[in-house]
C-alpha cells in the first residue's frame, strides 16, 4: 500500500514540475563548433583520438544545469527509418569510446560555454558507427548517495547525431545472418530459422524472422516472403529494413488469408552494405534462402480432408462401374456373322464328321459250266 502511494506522489510531482523543466529546455541550446545541423560527420582512423567541440548556450535569465551525455544511435522501427537516440545507457558502438568530458554544465544566464569530448577507436573496430550528444535540464537538488544528479529527474531531452567511419571498412567482416528459434510447441515450422504460430487471438499465422547484422558496417536488408501450396494458393510479401552493426531485429509479417492445410515458405533475404564517405567504393549484395514446410492440422483440415477422400472414393466406384458395364454383353446383342464370298471353298471338317463306309462294286459270277 505505501509502495502505491510513493508512485501516485511521485507521478503528481512529475506531472506538475514537467512544464517547469520543459521550459527550462526551451532556454538551452547545443550546437557543434566545426558545422551547423544536426549531424557531424567524422572519418577517422583507429587509435587516433578525435575531439567533438560543441557548445552549449542559456538564453534565459536563470541558472540552468543541464547533462550531458554520449549515447549509441540508431533508426525507428517503422518504414521511414528516421534517426533516432538509444537510451542514456546505450553505449556499446560509440558512446563507450568517448571520453574527458563535462557530464554536467551549469550556465549562467545569457551564458555560453564551449566543451570537448574525446574518443577513439582501438584496433580492428574498422566500420559505420551512429551516435547521440544528448543533453537535458536536471533538477540540481535532486542528488543521489554518490553526489551526482540523479537521472530520474530527466523528464525530456534533445539530440544531434554523430556519425563516424573508422578505418577501412570495405574489408568487411561478417554479414546478416538468421538465428534459430527456440523450439517450442507452437511453431508449426519445419525450419528452425523460420517460425510461424497461429496468434491465438485473431487465430490468424504469423511468420517470424530474427535478423542479425554481424558486420562491420550497417546494412540495407530486403527481406522476400513467398507462401504458397500445389492448390493455387500464393501469398507475398516485402519488408525493407536498415540493420546497424551488432543489431538484432525481428521481422514479423501477419498472413491474413493463410489456408487451413500445408503451406511452402520461400524466404529470401538481400542484404548490401552501407558506407557513406567513400563514393568510389561499390558494395557487393550478397544472399540468404531458406525454406519451410507447415501442415496445419485442425478441424477444418480434417473436413477438408475426408470431404476429398470422399470424392476419391466416389470417382473410383464410377470408374469401376463404367468398366464393368464395358466387358459384359447382354444376352440380346446380336453375335455379328462374317460373310462369307460365293468363291470361297469351306473345306469340311475332317475330324468332327464320320467317314463314310466303302461300298464295293458287286461283279456279276457265272455259274460254272455243267459237264453232260
Amino acid at each position: 500500500m505505501k509502495k502505491n502511494i510513493f508512485l501516485l506522489v511521485g507521478i503528481s510531482l512529475l506531472v506538475m514540475i514537467a512544464p517547469v523543466y520543459a521550459d527550462a529546455l526551451k532556454s538551452i541550446s547545443l550546437d557543434y563548433c566545426a558545422v551547423t545541423g544536426n549531424i557531424l560527420p567524422y572519418t577517422i582512423d583507429t587509435t587516433v583520438e578525435t575531439g567533438i567541440c560543441y557548445k552549449v548556450t542559456n538564453t534565459s535569465d536563470q541558472e540552468i544545469t543541464m547533462k550531458i551525455n554520449f549515447v549509441d544511435g540508431t533508426f525507428t522501427n517503422d518504414q521511414r527509418q528516421n534517426r533516432a537516440c538509444l537510451d542514456e545507457s546505450a553505449k556499446e558502438n560509440f558512446g563507450q569510446y568517448v571520453t574527458n568530458y563535462e557530464k554536467t554544465v551549469t550556465l549562467s544566464g545569457w551564458e555560453t560555454k564551449t566543451e570537448t569530448a574525446r574518443f577513439s577507436y582501438p584496433e580492428g573496430t574498422d566500420g559505420q558507427y551512429h551516435g547521440c550528444i544528448t543533453y537535458s535540464v536536471v533538477d540540481t537538488s535532486s542528488k543521489t548517495s554518490t553526489g551526482e544528479n540523479s537521472n530520474f529527474s530527466i523528464l525530456m531531452r534533445k539530440a544531434k547525431f554523430i556519425d563516424v567511419l573508422v578505418g577501412h571498412p570495405e574489408k568487411i567482416t561478417g554479414g546478416i545472418v538468421l538465428k534459430p528459434f527456440a523450439l517450442s510447441w507452437n511453431n508449426l515450422s519445419s525450419n528452425p530459422k523460420i517460425r510461424i504460430y497461429q496468434d491465438m487471438s485473431d487465430n490468424k499465422y504469423v511468420i517470424e524472422l530474427t535478423i542479425k547484422n554481424e558486420a562491420s558496417v550497417e546494412q540495407d536488408v530486403v527481406v522476400t516472403g513467398v507462401v504458397s501450396n500445389l492448390l493455387t494458393y500464393k501469398h507475398t510479401f516485402i519488408e525493407t529494413r536498415k540493420i546497424l552493426k551488432g543489431q538484432e531485429f525481428i521481422i514479423t509479417k501477419k498472413l491474413e488469408d493463410i489456408p487451413n492445410y500445408y503451406v511452402d515458405v520461400d524466404i529470401a533475404l538481400a542484404y548490401t552494405p552501407v558506407i557513406q564517405g567513400m563514393p568510389n567504393l561499390v558494395p557487393q549484395t550478397s544472399h540468404i534462402h531458406e525454406t519451410a514446410r507447415i501442415f496445419i492440422v485442425n478441424m477444418i483440415t480434417m473436413v477438408t480432408a475426408i470431404v476429398l477422400l470422399l470424392l476419391l472414393i466416389i470417382i473410383i466406384l464410377l470408374i469401376r462401374s463404367l468398366t464393368k458395364k464395358r466387358n459384359i454383353q447382354p444376352w440380346f446383342w446380336p453375335i455379328p456373322s462374317t460373310p462369307v464370298a460365293s468363291s470361297q471353298v469351306i473345306p469340311w471338317p475332317q475330324n468332327n464328321m464320320p467317314s463314310a463306309p466303302i461300298v464295293q462294286t458287286q461283279q456279276q459270277v457265272s455259274p460254272p459250266p455243267t459237264n453232260i
